[in-house]
């Protein structure tokens, strides 16, 4: 798959156009590719969520969105800012972590 998302510049990412609740977009947005998906990103609704808000995903309803979605001009995504914002959060867990390990380490 690196080599296909490496050489588009857009990228739909499967299974969230059924039941099966999206796949992971991350990988995609690793190579600062936009990324549209189905309306049922029930799986990975926190990192579509951020991704969305830095203009690097986008939801689409029905193969008419697709096409436009597709054939539009690509518009500016913040990459940087939503990579910035992942970097913070694992931060974040990576301290609440050793913070766990070292009360149970004390115990």
């Amino acid at each position: 798959m690196d080599e296909l998302y490496a050489m588009s510049d857009r990228i739909f990412v499967g299974g969230s156009l059924d039941n099966t609740g999206g796949h992971n977009i991350y990988e995609a947005v690793m190579f600062e590719k936009q990324v549209c998906v189905g309306s049922n990103m029930a799986n990975f609704r926190e990192i579509f969520s951020m991704a969305s808000k830095y203009n690097a995903a986008v939801t689409v309803h029905n193969a008419d969105e697709t096409a436009r979605y597709i054939t539009a001009p690509l518009t500016e995504a913040d990459f940087n800012g939503f990579f910035s914002e992942m970097d913070a959060q694992q931060e974040g867990i990576m301290a609440k972590i050793k913070e766990v390990i070292s009360d149970v380490s004390a115990g």
